[in-house]
């Protein structure tokens, strides 16, 4: 393409004339077309001026031995539109998303399957999320929430197969607030039905409680029922109306770094009105799941696991610091039936509870509880590690459960039993418990059968150890100074045994001093089968021990002597334990007990034997607790000397 290339041509482009007509005029060439007609100066020079631009465009110097310049330039701008797009805010120049920066994190965040919420917002959504989440995650599975802002939304937020609702940790995205003591506009924020593979990261969900909502509402923040692969990771939840988030049914579920506060009135008595309900998470029916490095300030329950259509199995919380108004830090047993005292018949397997911790100043009833309820349930193979704190019930309570390990427990109690063991079967390992209350013990153990447990408990209001109706067991205490609030009431101490059959006490301590344990040991008389209690086990306190039954005191003589007298009536002392011995004549002694029997019928062996000669042994006084006094006799009668003597004698 090249200009006017005559002499013909002036050196400027001339200004047009005066437009003639707004309307679209043609070239005739006849009376019959309108008339003949002639372009002019201004035609020509407009039509050059175009195409001379056209050139400009692609910085191209006009060539008169070039026929396809106007051609070559509009390729190449036709090329570089797609690379302009492919640049920094490049979609900015076709205004396809709403702000400024969208093209640049849209494709990056592709590259990560994620897209920004803020790119899909209009401003006829006014204050409502919704709309722009419903936008985006048409486009990809996971949404993206950037930081330090609320995102309130007025319909919940459904997760599809395969998504994702992220944020770097502080955005909060938020039921619309209370406005009404009955909470009335409320919404669960998130949800997922019938869905695999959902992740929540970095995001805090607020469910909406305000000090205007005095009434119950079950509004759940995060509810998720019947999926599959759920993963959280970095996830707060504050101001639940209900259970913070509830998980029904679901599988393969991983929970790391949760966090979780209900709201707290500036009424404290409200607080404590409103708690109920409120726990900082829920599994129900769940398998396969482990929550790790949990921070929880909840109404109800920090962590409730609880079997209500098909049963739970595999559960693991680890690592909990936690604190709650008016229930427990993590707890199982089965759901109670609505309008019924009965609770569904349902089974439980492989809960793990380990590093669980009341938090400093917090509140719990239990630190832990599982507990089945319904004779037809089955709970079984728990193990409960690494748990500290105060109950005020008790502070670790487990019921019915058949199979359970227990390790590095130490709970205490300010209104119960520290540790409260019942009615369980097969349960190993080592639990410590103490307790404020009068009445109740450091770690009671009632009713059940195999048990291999190693047992602590110091300063305990009345017994430090209590086993009741335990069978075929065996248990090895560690008790001390406890019973000083109760030593008035003459009851208290090391521990108690009562009901008992076959239970085993190989090794330990029931000790405490004279004025705060009224009992070293207490094996109440006549209660137990069975019962057999090592020598050395030590007891001490007003009372060291209750008698024991006789087979605890055969195993090992109260006293025992071997002696002889020669003919020059020398006494010759081999042995003397539990005992001494005093020689009134030939053949005449009384051996005095260094301790009192507890009663005249114990039982003795008294023998004397001479080498050629026979001997026989005559008791000349009554027998009493404290000894007695006997004589060696010859055939004629006569009182006289023996090579060997010997006397065994039992407590019994």
């Amino acid at each position: 393409m090249y200009h006017l290339d005559n002499t013909s041509g002036v050196p400027e482009m001339p200004e047009p004339k005066e437009t003639q007509t707004i309307s679209t005029r043609w070239f005739g060439e006849s009376v019959d077309q309108g008339g003949i007609s002639w372009p002019g100066a201004d035609w020509f020079n407009i039509v050059q001026a175009e195409l001379l631009a056209i050139l400009d465009l692609v910085e191209e110097s006009p060539d008169k031995t070039r026929f396809n310049q106007i051609a070559n330039a509009i390729k190449i701008l036709a090329d570089q539109f797609p690379s302009q797009l492919g640049l920094p805010d490049g979609t900015d120049l076709i205004n396809y998303l709403a702000l400024n920066g969208a093209s640049e994190r849209t494709v990056l965040s592709r590259l990560r399957d994620n897209i920004y919420i803020t790119d899909f917002y209009s401003e006829n959504d006014g204050d409502d999320w919704h709309p722009a989440y419903q936008r985006a995650s048409l486009l990809a599975k996971n949404v993206w929430f950037p930081d330090n802002r609320v995102y309130t939304v007025r319909s919940t937020l459904i997760m599809p197969a395969g998504g994702g609702i992220c944020g770097s940790g502080n955005a909060v995205i938020a039921s619309p607030p209370a406005t009404d003591a009955s909470g009335s506009g409320l919404i669960t924020v998130i949800r997922a039905d019938n869905v695999n593979d959902v992740r929540l990261t970095g995001i805090i969900i607020d469910g909406g409680v305000r000090e205007v909502m005095t009434e119950k509402n079950y509004t759940r923040p995060l509810r998720m029922i019947n999926c599959k692969n759920i993963v959280w990771n970095n996830l707060t939840i504050i101001n639940n109306a209900d259970w913070s988030f509830s998980l029904e049914s679901c599988a393969e579920i991983s929970i790391q770094r949760y966090k979780q506060r209900s709201y707290v009135y500036q009424d404290p008595a409200l607080t404590r009105l409103r708690a109920g309900g409120r726990d900082g998470g829920h599994l129900m029916d769940c398998i396969n799941a482990v929550l790790i490095d949990s921070d929880i300030e909840s109404g109800d329950d920090c962590i409730g696991i609880t079997s209500k259509l098909s049963g739970t199995s595999n559960i693991t919380v680890r690592g909990l610091r936690g604190s709650s108004v008016i229930a427990s830090l993590v707890i199982y047993n089965e759901e109670q039936i609505t309008g019924s005292n009965d609770y569904y018949a349902m089974p439980a397997d492989k809960l793990v509870f380990e590093d669980i911790r009341v938090k400093k100043a917090g509140s719990s009833r239990n630190v832990v509880r599982i507990a089945k309820y319904n004779t037809l349930s089955t709970v079984k193979d728990c193990s409960v590690s690494g748990v500290s704190g105060e109950g005020y019930s008790h502070g670790a309570l487990f019921q019915r459960v058949e199979g359970l390990n227990l390790a590095d427990i130490d709970v205490s109690s300010s209104g119960a039993h520290g540790a409260y063991i019942s009615n369980c079967t097969k349960v190993e390992g080592a639990v410590k418990g103490s307790t404020k209350a009068s009445g109740f013990d450091g770690v009671n153990i009632f009713n059940g059968e195999a048990h291999n447990l190693d047992v602590e408990s110091s300063n305990s209001a009345s017994y430090g150890i209590q086993v009741n109706g335990l069978k075929n067991s065996v248990v090895r205490p560690k008790a001390s100074n406890c019973g000083g609030v109760d030593f008035s009431l003459a009851r208290g101490g090391g521990g108690r045994i009562v009901n008992t059959v076959g239970v085993h006490i190989p090794s330990g301590l029931f000790i405490g001093e004279t004025s705060t344990s009224y009992y070293g040991l207490n094996a109440v008389p006549g209660s137990n089968t069975d019962l057999r209690v090592a020598d050395d086990v030590k007891r001490s306190g007003l009372i060291p021990s209750t008698p024991l039954g006789k087979i605890n005191y055969l195993r090992q003589p109260a006293a025992s002597l071997k002696f002889k007298e020669d003919g020059a009536q020398n006494i010759i002392l081999y042995s003397s334990v539990g005992c001494t011995l005093t020689r009134n004549g030939v053949g005449n002694y009384t051996v005095t007990f260094t301790t009192p029997m507890d009663s005249t019928g114990f039982q003795f062996f008294l023998g004397a034997w001479h080498v050629g000669a026979e001997r026989k042994v005559i008791l000349s006084t009554q027998i009493t607790v404290n000894g007695f006094s006997f004589v060696v006799r010859d055939t004629a009668g006569a009182n006289t000397y023996s090579d060997h003597i010997s006397l065994i004698a039992y407590n019994t």
